[in-house]
């Protein structure tokens, strides 16, 4: 067996006769998705930007120190199949649900020969929210206590080539995370207690980051026909109101228990508000910007908690006036059900018939959303993360133009986050 210098050598000497074939390599991996005629069509492309490297020599021999201080060793026979992130492609895009197009080309992609993957394609994250999108895809989904977040993919031009590439997909936000992390932990963690502490952090703003662009462009996206499955609410415009609900400290209602500051109830880390009075017409309220009339759109996600006796109650989220006076949504829990009210000096009062909401979730995040017309028609929908409508229920009334706030009301207990206000 060669000493150790001469083994790294002969390594390195390996690597450098195989470069010019992984630079041809990562540059069709990466020219595969800037010129790919879906990935990149139309003014919003699914694929924000590529990026594509080759691992520099120093990085290597890190690579090589730590691999043998885990007790491995890298040989010039087998330095491709150690070492497979010798060439790298990155996938950047805006917002999570962009991913599943970008991961169902890649395996097509392998299933038309043109790869082979190394291995089954993996994502990393430690939200379980993120987690739970992952499964649902099909992927083999690895909790890193790190915060790392992002899916990969090992591909090879076709079976028995030595030569791979890795393809990093993840979105924006989360590359300004890997970015930093990179440089502070790479290829040695820092030992930085507060910078460690500060990484966390910064995990935590960027999930809210993604989970706001998904809202977002559900929102925007929304203005589709009526064939489509997002339900219509005309192009999206600035927001005039957006609260994640992480800091309760602006809402009325907190002091006296109305609601509450609370840790999402799916594990993640993050806070929302958490309604815990059953009593309606009581709750909180937190006040706009500034004063709008009609012609908007009132979104949010809610989570409530599988029905027993302490639950069942109705999850009621309404636009009004200082005194009261607006409309809202109601979903009721113990009826699976969704209508339209309007609200007098804070009452409730049915408008319309309620709808039925066969697959109404509990234990898991959904999302609602009250359109209100200019001309007086008004549409409530309740939807998946994903935007697929459950259900809709609609009404009619013209008594009250002018709103100065939103609210949280009805049941108890239930959990509320990312509200948005804009017009249509």
């Amino acid at each position: 067996m060669p000493e150790e210098p001469d083994l790294h050598k002969q390594v390195f000497d390996r690597i450098e006769k195989e470069r010019h074939n992984l630079t041809v390599f990562v540059g069709s991996v990466r020219e595969f998705f800037e010129i790919h005629p879906v990935l990149t069509a139309g003014p919003l492309p699914i694929i924000h930007s590529v990026k594509s490297r080759l691992k520099s020599p120093n990085s290597i021999a890190d690579k090589l120190e730590r691999k043998r201080n885990k007790g491995g060793e890298v040989t010039p026979e087998n330095v491709f199949e150690e070492i497979t992130d010798l060439a790298g492609v990155r996938v950047l895009h805006l917002h999570q649900r962009q991913f599943q197009q970008i991961h169902e080309t890649i395996l097509e992609r392998v299933e038309q020969g043109y790869w082979k993957l190394h291995e089954d394609p993996r994502a990393y994250s430690w939200d379980p929210e993120a987690k739970k999108y992952f499964d649902s895809l099909g992927l083999n989904t690895e909790v890193r206590p790190t915060y790392y977040t992002s899916v990969h993919y090992l591909v090879r031009q076709q079976a028995g080539l030595p030569l791979c590439c890795e393809i990093q997909v993840r979105t924006l936000f989360e590359e300004i995370w890997g970015e930093i992390d990179h440089y502070v932990n790479y290829p040695h963690p820092t030992k930085n207690i507060a910078v460690r502490e500060q990484l966390r952090v910064l995990s935590k703003l960027v999930s809210t980051g993604t989970r706001l662009a998904d809202a977002i462009f559900a929102v925007h996206e929304s203005s589709e026909s009526p064939g489509q499955e997002s339900p219509p609410d005309g192009p999206a415009k600035d927001a005039e109101f957006f609260d994640p609900l992480e800091d309760t400290s602006r809402w009325s209602g907190v002091d006296g228990g109305e609601i509450e500051r609370a840790p999402s109830p799916e594990g993640s880390g993050r806070t929302c508000a958490k309604r815990t009075m059953r009593a309606d017409p009581g709750g909180a309220t937190s006040p706009l910007p500034s004063s709008l009339r009609r012609g908007l759109v009132l979104s949010g996600r809610l989570y409530s908690p599988p029905v027993d006796s302490r639950t069942g109650g109705s999850n009621r989220v309404s636009i009004e006036s200082n005194q009261g006076d607006g409309y809202g949504i109601h979903i009721s829990q113990a009826s699976s059900t969704v209508h339209i009210e309007m609200r007098r000096g804070g009452t409730g009062i049915s408008l319309g018939q309620p709808v039925q909401v066969p697959n109404l979730p509990t234990g898991h995040w959904y999302r609602f959303m009250l359109k209100v017309e200019n001309t007086g028609e008004m549409e409530a929908h309740v939807l998946t993360e994903e935007g697929k409508v459950l259900g809709t229920a609609n009404a009619a009334d013209t008594s009250f133009n002018d709103f100065n706030r939103v609210a949280i009301r009805g049941g108890f207990p239930y959990f509320i986050s990312d509200m948005l206000v804009r017009k249509t």
